[in-house]
């Protein structure tokens, strides 16, 4: 019998009857943008540092020209959702403060503002996929 080799790639994929192996999707989150290959952990830390961000979600949608663009789901305690100049305000200095810390590949292309906190899954970990369903339709 020959010894079986395992690889621990970060892929999904599935056999069918014959063998062949199905390219699924990733396991980690890794954002392919501009032909970048982004961690959203990285843009996570950036804005966290923003005084008015709590917590935040980032996430690729995809878009034709860059492969993914770059979405961010934001909550802060002190923050209304709902749009208007003093959320285009917010947002404006959000994304100033990005421009300062992270290359321009890695400053998201859309802020949402969530509300006061972003929804968890029975594991108290973001549900990430309830607010990419919800914001990147």
């Amino acid at each position: 019998m020959l010894p079986e080799w395992v690889v621990f790639s970060g892929d999904r994929v599935r056999r069918d009857a014959d063998g062949f192996l199905y390219h699924l999707g990733r396991f980690d989150e890794l954002i392919k943008t501009s032909g970048y290959r982004v961690s959203p952990a990285e843009i996570e830390a950036a804005l966290l540092g923003v005084a008015e961000v709590d917590e935040c979600v980032v996430f690729g949608q995809d878009d034709e020209a860059l492969g993914q663009r770059i979405v961010a789901v934001l909550a802060g305690a002190n923050v209304r959702t709902g749009g208007g100049p003093a959320a285009e305000g917010l947002n404006a200095s959000v994304l100033r403060q990005c421009r300062q810390q992270l290359p321009a590949f890695m400053v998201p292309a859309r802020l949402v503002w969530h509300g006061p906190s972003l929804p968890r899954n029975p594991n108290g970990k973001f549900d990430r996929s309830a607010l990419k369903a919800r914001y990147a339709p």
